[in-house]
């Protein structure tokens, strides 16, 4: 067995590995052996069958586990033994391992970045106010109240916060803005729709919610709105559109009373108690925050750190993972098949930027992993396996059973954790000061 190193890049080599015929022949022997003992043809005892009727019979069997042999043989014997730090196997080419004069298989290989670990103790970075101050309570309280407030229908006009049932229709000149916008409804025609009236930050158009203020139920009116020069839909950009809105019912929100019943219901024995809860809620909130800016502030630093050639299968499989996602995401939105590809191919460049920001984070990490030994211990590995249960919905129990049958999948919980620990880790030796 002979091997051969050609460098294609800088991080990817051809490793070929050549045989002698004669070691192909005496494995391809050795392995009819193997296959005489198990064969099972009717007329023959078990073991006694001739060994041409075996090689006839299962000759395709034959030169496919010969061929996995020898690619294993080749792997073990000499790509693991040719002095490569290996990243990953790209590819397998062995058109020219049986049959031919020069038995050889060539493994395309991506070889690991040669850097040097930058200083990652003591990376510089800032951290956000955890201070929650009482207006940020007294909001998240209004949000409480707003959420189990009641509807009651009334027979006025609307004022600002109440919710109308209303029914729209837009148009720019005759046309109606429904054919220009097929997959945009809520520009174009709406019935019976649900509006905040005055509300500034809706998902419906602006001027329809804002006209809503002052109509009762039974009125009609009909409102201008200008879409802005950067809309999403470029055929919409600054163009003037008409909208006829009729109002059907108006519901004045009522907020619940802070009684002994409320407090009952949210679990508090007075407000002063449910506004610690509040509080102490909103301080986790923004710990939390707080530690996620850090881990990304620590992540930049460190990615900005050192320069080193990416492997280029991590790069790729990193893109093509994320322009799934991006799709997937798109497809679940509803969105049309044309639209999803030419909005994937704007961002073609953005999406490999970031994979090749996230490949060489994932390096980094993974040389601090090493060189710090950083593992996981028994309950961290069980609260990252309960964690990810939640994130899928399914029951702990029915989530570890079906994890046992999927050893990759076990392993990429176990490498995520790992990587979030190495990130906590950078930030507790980071030299941390407070944002101005």
């Amino acid at each position: 067995m002979k091997t051969d190193v050609i460098e294609q890049s800088k991080t990817r080599v051809q490793v070929t590995v050549g045989f002698e015929s004669s070691e192909v022949a005496e494995s391809r022997e050795k392995l009819v052996r193997d296959f005489c003992k198990q064969a099972r043809i009717p007329g023959f005892r078990p073991g006694k069958v001739p060994q041409s009727i075996v090689e006839k019979r299962f000759s395709k069997d034959i030169q496919g586990e010969l061929n996995q042999r020898l690619i294993r043989q080749a792997y073990n014997d000499g790509l693991l033994k040719a002095e490569i730090e290996i990243y990953s196997v790209v590819d397998i080419i062995d058109d020219k391992l049986v049959g031919s004069d020069t038995p050889e298989v060539a493994f395309v290989v991506d070889t690991q970045p040669k850097f040097e670990l930058p200083e990652y103790k003591g990376l510089p970075v800032e951290k956000g106010d955890t201070t929650v101050d009482e207006s940020e309570v007294e909001s998240s309280l209004q949000r409480m109240l707003n959420q189990r407030a009641e509807f009651k229908v009334c027979d006025r006009e609307a004022e600002k916060g109440d919710f109308v049932k209303c029914s729209y229709e837009g148009k720019i000149k005759s046309k109606l803005i429904s054919e220009i916008a097929p997959d945009h409804t809520i520009l174009g025609t709406q019935e019976n729709t649900w509006e905040e009236a005055g509300s500034e930050d809706g998902m419906g158009v602006a001027a329809v919610v804002a006209a809503l203020v002052g109509m009762k139920p039974g009125d009609s009116s009909k409102v201008d709105y200008t879409f802005p020069e950067d809309h999403d839909m470029e055929e919409l950009r600054g163009k003037k559109a008409t909208y006829s809105v009729q109002v059907h019912e108006v519901r004045q929100k009522v907020l619940p009373e802070i009684n002994e019943e409320f407090l009952k219901s949210v679990q508090a024995e007075s407000l002063d108690d449910l506004k610690g809860q509040i509080r102490k809620s909103l301080e986790a909130r923004k710990a939390q925050e707080v530690q996620n800016e850090l881990r990304k502030a620590v992540s930049e630093k460190l990615r900005s750190s050192v320069e080193f050639d990416l492997p280029e299968s991590a790069v790729k499989r990193e893109t093509e993972s994320i322009m799934e996602d991006f799709m997937q995401h798109q497809m679940r939105r509803g969105a049309d098949p044309q639209a999803i590809q030419e909005a994937a191919a704007k961002i073609t460049e953005e999406v490999a930027n970031t994979a090749r920001e996230r490949v060489k984070l994932d390096i980094l990490i993974g040389r601090i992993v090493e060189k710090e030994s950083i593992k996981l211990d028994q309950n961290e590995f069980s609260q990252a396996i309960m964690q990810q249960a939640m994130a899928t919905g399914m029951p702990v129990d029915k989530f570890v059973n079906e994890l046992k049958k999927d050893e990759e999948h076990i392993q990429a919980i176990k490498n995520r954790a790992v990587f979030s620990k190495a990130l906590d880790f950078l930030v507790d030796q980071a030299t941390i000061t407070e944002k101005a």
